[in-house]
């Protein structure tokens, strides 16, 4: 990020900004990031702007274009006092880079600490990697902030070939594919059941399986051993040789042990023992497995071990005022905090108060907590956003957990409490909502604009989120990269009425009551609304740490005419989610520039996991091509072997997970493949065979009573209702799997659904046409008259003509439901019996209560019926 219309600081205002941090910590403010209050009553006292940066304003300009570099990419970030500038001038210590008077001079004292091939392994990074004077609370991010400043300066300073552009390094020492134990499906792996399946199913089921009321992945106390073995297997190291010491590094283990989450026994120290001692002795009974010698095979890889990460990322980040993607390095276990990487001072950390998971994959996962800062970092967002034009953007990749949260539940929310706001990104079922604190909105942020309810834009999968805020053109808010709302009632306002001394907040509100539940991949706060074609290439570029791994295969080309040294396979990886690597976009390149490139045969390429071909995800198995010299030039250096992308699975952890890649036919080395023979599946006797029919889930069945009854999902009586029986729900589409309980909450929702529509058409009578429900029974359902029925038609017609479809070829005939065999038939004996219960106690001329009862027990009786279930 380069920011180089910045203010300059002098040594006097870094000695104000120090005394007026400490006076605020003593006042109950955390400073950089300590303990967050809770309650809107504590935010605290009143926060001074004490935000000050850094320009360049010495003398001497820039004598070429790699000192320019360094001073927009490198320099305004070390410079700073707080940084490196309170020490590295001349006259001070040794070297000058920081040198605020001769930019040239600065850079002649960095050339040396800056490695443009290899930036992660710069002397500026690893130095403060090892905490040397590191501004953070935790030396990773300090390491993670300087090599995104020292990328950015050797993408330009080493030329545009593509090998300098990726930074890509030759691993060292390459090694060979080694032997390892495998997990063995389940049916020959019987003593999961006796030894580490006792443990999760009692103790972790009632958060961590399908079952719970608040589930919660992985499903390792799922009632289906098989669910629950699949998901154990990523959290189970089998990697040592000794049992007990995988076992002491397992997740599951460490979970009890460091972390003394749900600790069971009189003390974590004996559940996690309990939990250890499970893991080595399933792990005792498995063997360790050498791979196949017959495979042609690379060398093999770990992503931590030997993989390197992807430069620069091409993100639209040039007005990023903060920013957290919780990579590893730049969390801290310990303190439960998350560091903001956007390196514009101050840093706003986030504390994890509560049920909050990081993510293996980066992020952090709240399942009944939040992330929240304190009100004298947060107060950045107010000065750079007040202090700039009054706009902003929201910028976050996020999972909901479910799409029935309501309130709105705080996503991400820069507030004071439950009533005040600056802003907030929130989520009300399918809805996402943009609350803004304008002068032309109330200190809520009220009227929020939201995304259309009609459309369900939310969904309980990953989504990239943005909503921009400007004095001219309001609230907008983008999706995926495309623009959903762009007509902010309000219109344009200003900023005037936000206060300095809220903090900022995710997951739930200050206050503690309105939480929400999913994952954060990625939160970046731009001071500018940002262009909807830089938000679409965000959402282009997608989100998650990218790594290269480079695959040797030298030793397969060590044989005329096949004679290419220091030559790998590379492809791209990232950890997808907790169970899945996304592998992408393999390529061939040499870093023998003297080399000549015969034409290669390249066929079959599959990925290897500890040991073993992965049993799924081998896209690059049909691959059939060759590797040229004139496609390598053309390349600039590499030729791309598939434009194809495939998901590995996690089998025993990211640490632990070795890869390998295995060919048909690299050059002239061949496997030789012995195909498969299928047997001729045996019909399944009548008793096995699945069911035809399914049957409705959750959402569907709240969506399709919404679109029968024309009530809305958000009206406060099937809110209420839905939310109470959600759980009660059928979760998938088997019918076999249908209960009676099912069926009760079926019913409880069609009641509350019916109920809303009773009550709206009291005073607007649509639905149910001229019907009059001012009358008393006698007189709504013409007893007194020469046609009764004409009375329960009005009611039955329109709930069978919204019930029945016209557009199957399998469907009932409103016309044909006549006899009291059929719905028509039941519907009206339903409404005779309770015209006949009114007479027994004589009340069908003294109230038209009863009407009300009547109509909604036949509307609940049609719409909660198999009719509406079954799809």
């Amino acid at each position: 990020m380069l920011r180089l219309n910045q203010l300059s600081v002098t040594p006097f205002k870094i000695c104000t900004i120090i005394i007026l941090s400490s006076i605020l910590i003593a006042c109950g403010g955390s400073g950089g990031g300590g303990s967050n209050t809770n309650t809107p009553e504590s935010i605290g006292p009143a926060i001074p702007n004490t935000f000050s940066s850094l320009s360049y304003k010495g003398a001497s300009s820039p004598r070429d274009e790699t000192v320019n570099r360094y001073l927009q990419a490198i320099w305004p970030e070390v410079a700073l006092e707080a940084r490196c500038g309170g020490c590295h001038t001349p006259g001070d210590i040794s070297p000058a880079f920081a040198n605020r008077d001769d930019i040239n001079a600065a850079y002649d004292a960095a050339e040396s600490l800056i490695n443009t091939s290899n930036p992660p392994q710069s002397r500026l990074v690893t130095k403060v990697a090892e905490g040397h004077n590191c501004w953070l609370t935790n030396a990773g991010t300090c390491a993670a902030l300087m090599t995104d400043w020292v990328t950015a300066f050797a993408n330009v300073a080493t030329g545009t070939s593509f090998l300098n552009a990726l930074n890509l390094q030759e691993p060292t020492p390459l090694k060979t594919v080694g032997v390892s134990k495998q997990f063995p499906e389940l049916a020959s792996a019987t003593n999961f059941e006796t030894t580490i399946y006792p443990l999760t199913e009692a103790y972790c089921a009632s958060c961590h399986s399908e079952a719970a009321d608040l589930r919660q992945q992985p499903f390792i106390g799922s009632a289906d051993i098989q669910v629950a073995y699949e998901a154990a297997r990523s959290k189970i190291n089998l990697e040592d040789d000794d049992a007990s010491l995988a076992a002491a590094v397992s997740r599951l283990t460490v979970r009890l042990r460091d972390e003394s989450h749900n600790c069971w026994a009189s003390n974590c120290a004996t559940s996690s023992q309990d939990m250890h001692d499970a893991i080595q002795d399933f792990a005792n009974v498995l063997t360790a497995s050498e791979v196949n010698p017959a495979l042609q095979i690379s060398r093999e890889l770990n992503i931590d071990a030997d993989g390197q990460a992807a430069a620069g990322g091409g993100r639209v980040e040039n007005n990023v005022i903060a920013k957290w993607d919780f990579r590893d390095s730049t969390i801290d276990s310990t303190t439960r905090t998350a560091d903001d990487i956007s390196g514009v001072e101050p840093a706003i950390t986030l504390n994890l108060i509560g049920n909050v998971e990081w993510l293996v994959a980066g992020g952090v996962r709240i399942n009944d907590g939040k992330l929240q800062a304190s009100t004298t970092t947060s107060a950045k967002l107010y000065d750079r956003i007040t202090g700039t034009g009054g706009e902003y953007s929201i910028e976050a990749w996020v999972v909901p957990l479910n799409v029935t949260q309501d309130g709105p539940a705080r996503i991400v929310s820069y507030s004071g409490g439950n009533d005040r706001r600056n802003f907030t990104m929130g989520q009300t079922l399918y809805d996402y909502n943009f609350q803004a604190r304008a002068s032309t909105t109330d200190a809520d942020g009220q009227p929020a604009v939201s995304t259309p309810m009609a459309d369900e834009v939310l969904q309980a999968t990953l989504q990239h989120v943005v909503m921009t805020y400007s004095a001219v053109e309001g609230r907008k808010i983008y999706v995926n990269g495309e623009l959903i709302v762009d007509n902010d009632p309000e219109g344009s306002g200003n900023l005037e009425s936000w206060d300095r001394n809220f903090a900022l907040v995710l997951g739930d509100e200050v206050s503690n009551d309105n939480q929400w539940q999913g994952a954060i991949r990625l939160l970046a706060i731009h001071n500018v609304a940002m262009l909807e074609d830089d938000i679409k290439t965000n959402f282009d570029i997608g989100v998650g740490q990218t790594f290269y791994l480079l695959f040797s295969v030298s030793h397969l080309l060590d044989a005329p005419p096949f004679e290419v040294p220091r030559s790998y396979i590379v492809l791209a990886i990232e950890q997808f989610d907790d169970f899945g690597y996304l592998f992408n976009e393999p390529f061939f390149v040499t870093f023998d520039s003297t080399a000549t490139i015969p034409d290669i045969p390249v066929q079959g390429m599959r990925i290897g996991v500890n040991g073993n071909e992965a049993e799924v995800g081998q896209v690059y198995g049909n691959i059939d091509t060759a590797i040229t010299q004139a496609l390598v030039d053309a390349g600039e250096g590499r030729q791309v072997i598939s434009s194809l992308g495939t998901i590995i699975a996690v089998d025993q952890g990211r640490d632990t997970d070795n890869f390998f890649l295995s060919f048909d036919l690299f050059g002239d080395k061949e496997t030789v493949r012995v195909e498969q023979t299928f047997t001729a599946p045996v019909p399944q006797a009548s008793g096995d065979e699945q069911s035809a029919i399914s049957i409705k889930t959750f959402d569907e069945i709240n969506e399709a009573l919404s679109s029968l009854t024309g009530i809305s999902k958000t009206n406060s009586i099937v809110a209420t209702t839905f939310s109470n029986i959600r759980q009660q729900l059928p979760v998938n589409a088997d019918i076999q799997g249908f209960v009676a309980a099912q069926q009760l909450a079926i019913s409880q929702l069609a009641v509350g659904y019916c109920s809303a529509l009773t009550a709206q058409e009291v005073t607007s009578t649509n639905y149910y046409g001229s019907f009059n429900f001012s009358d008393d029974v006698a007189t709504a359902f013409g007893l007194d008259s020469s046609s009764p029925a004409a009375g329960r038609n009005q009611i039955i017609i329109p709930l069978l003509t919204n019930l029945l479809a016209d557009n199957l070829d399998d469907q009932p005939d409103i016309g044909t439901l006549a006899d009291d065999a059929t719905q028509a038939g039941l519907l009206n004996n339903l409404m005779g019996d309770l015209i006949a219960s009114c007479d027994t106690d004589n009340s069908c001329s003294q109230s038209n209560s009863r009407v009300l009862s009547m109509v909604t027990a036949t509307c609940s009786a049609a719409f909660g019926s198999a009719m509406m279930l079954l799809q």
